[in-house]
């Protein structure tokens, strides 16, 4: 249950960025073998990740200092 705490909490932040990057890499990547498109398909998906929880983070924290809560007045 963990896990999928985990996932829903950055996984807008993905589904913001990644089609841009799914588009232009699947172009390039279809005339490849299957192994080297599942070794491209995990590190893709493992930076795709990164970049979005750092953009979820970073854009939360902007908007929290920008527009404080009503527990903090």
């Amino acid at each position: 249950a963990k896990v999928f705490g985990l996932v829903g909490a950055f996984s807008y932040g993905l589904y913001l960025i990644h089609q841009p990057y799914v588009i232009w890499l699947g172009l390039r990547i279809r005339p490849l073998s299957a192994w080297s498109f599942l070794l491209i398909f995990v590190v893709t998906l493992m930076v795709l990740s990164a970049w979005g929880i750092l953009l979820e983070k970073s854009t939360n924290a902007l908007v929290n200092k920008l527009v404080p809560s009503k527990k903090d007045e």
